[in-house]
């Protein structure tokens, strides 16, 4: 009979009071400290958004295979591919093997800009070229270059890796996308 006694406005306010207080102290929390929220990412390398297609550069580069969804990583160099890109070279064969029975789902390449040497190559990686008009059209003014880019099936380029990246970081990027 308590219920009957209280007025109708006072239980509208506690009911409202109830479900917006939270709301209010949660946003109080998150504008006074926002380094609570956990900075943890998914991604290891940096977004690239809006995706470029990877088609705008008007060749076919890397050949799909025809029995798997596949995605592409491709090591990028504006130069002869020396000592440090044979490095780059290693650790992405090193992703490639580690993803072990999944390594069929991923295509890897080496791509140059106006090579004047060829690449003897000890990895399974294809080599293509490409000019430096389609470079600089392609890469330089969206502020990436050297280094990993990741491909996915629709042939849209998502992620970039700049040369410094470890391998492991590009193995758990691929990991969680396959």
């Amino acid at each position: 009979m308590l219920v009957n006694k209280l007025n109708p406005y006072f239980i509208l306010g506690l009911l409202v009071f109830i479900f917006i207080a939270p709301l209010i102290l949660a946003s109080l929390l998150y504008i006074k400290h926002p380094a609570w929220l956990t900075q943890k990412t998914l991604n290891n390398g940096e977004f690239i958004y809006p995706a470029l297609d990877f088609k705008q550069l008007q060749k076919k580069i890397i050949f799909h295979k025809k029995t798997h969804i596949v995605w592409q990583i491709f090591y990028l160099t504006n130069n002869d591919c020396l000592k440090d890109c044979q490095q780059k070279l290693h650790i992405l064969n090193q992703v490639i093997l580690a993803l072990g029975k999944k390594s069929a789902q991923v295509n890897a390449a080496l791509i140059q800009v106006n090579p004047t040497t060829t690449l003897k190559n000890n990895h399974s990686i294809n080599t293509y070229s490409i000019t430096k008009q389609e470079y600089r059209r392609f890469f330089t003014h969206k502020k990436m270059a050297i280094g990993y880019y990741l491909v996915e099936p629709t042939e849209k380029i998502i992620l970039y890796y700049r040369t410094n990246t470890p391998g492991e970081s590009i193995y758990k990027d691929l990991i969680h996308l396959l």
